[in-house]
């Protein structure tokens, strides 16, 4: 951003809340320019990157129906997710239902914008990643 090559940047990060857990936070830094190019300043907001424990928690969901919307996360089919937890294709497709019903969505594409809108499914992937060696920010708590 400083020598111009690039805008925005985002990334994700842990951040340490007082009673030392960790948050995990999906940030965007963008610079902002007035209508003739200069730089006005930097805008940087973050969203809480949601578990599925706590989607679990708010909807009321049972460890399978959890394991279920995992496996679904990743494309895996009906049968796919049957023979992985030891289930019928028809007792997959009802924790399907419930979820649906327990979410309020329809079918598979209102269950991916509601997984995105609670944050579950991150808005971007992170333009660049920087690994940073050893246990950093250790001491600084």
């Amino acid at each position: 951003m400083a020598g111009g090559d690039f805008d925005s940047f985002s990334w994700r990060v842990h951040l340490w809340q007082k009673n030392r857990t960790k948050v995990l936070i999906d940030a965007k830094l963008s610079n902002i320019h007035d209508k003739t190019g200069d730089t006005l300043g930097i805008l940087i907001v973050g969203k809480e990157v949601k578990e599925i424990h706590q989607l679990r928690v708010r909807y009321d969901f049972t460890q399978t129906e959890a394991m279920v919307i995992q496996s679904l996360l990743t494309g895996a089919s009906h049968g796919d997710i049957g023979r992985s937890l030891g289930l019928s294709e028809r007792t997959v497709k009802t924790h399907i239902t419930n979820i649906y019903n327990k979410l309020a969505v329809y079918n598979k594409a209102g269950l991916l914008k509601k997984l995105k809108d609670f944050n579950l499914i991150p808005d971007q992937a992170a333009e660049k990643k920087f690994i940073f060696p050893g246990k950093f920010g250790e001491g600084q708590r």
